[in-house]
């Protein structure tokens, strides 16, 4: 049941990548998956992305990549941090 909350909550339709003048998004996330796999995805993706801006900023010490990395990793603990809390709401729901 722990899960039941957050299995409830569904993504909303989000386009991105603007690809001409006119700002017609090329990509979206669909409308309807679990919000606990988004997270969970958005999670690894953003593991990945902090580790190769770690690597670039490490081999050209690089102050802008240094940023970029800063930022990746502040993003990543809001992200763990709205997980966690999603999580204690759905735990707090539970039945005694």
């Amino acid at each position: 049941m722990a899960n039941l909350i957050i299995n409830e909550r569904k993504t909303e339709e989000h386009g991105f990548f603007s690809c001409n003048p006119d700002g017609d998004n090329l990509f979206s996330v669909r409308q309807g998956l679990p919000v606990d796999d988004a997270i969970s995805v958005a999670s690894a993706i953003m593991a990945s992305a902090t580790e190769t801006i770690r690597s670039m900023a490490e081999k050209h010490d690089d102050s802008e990549l240094w940023g970029a990395l800063y930022l990746l990793e502040m993003v990543g603990a809001t992200m763990a941090a709205a997980s966690r809390g999603l999580m204690a709401e759905s735990n707090s729901d539970r039945p005694s």
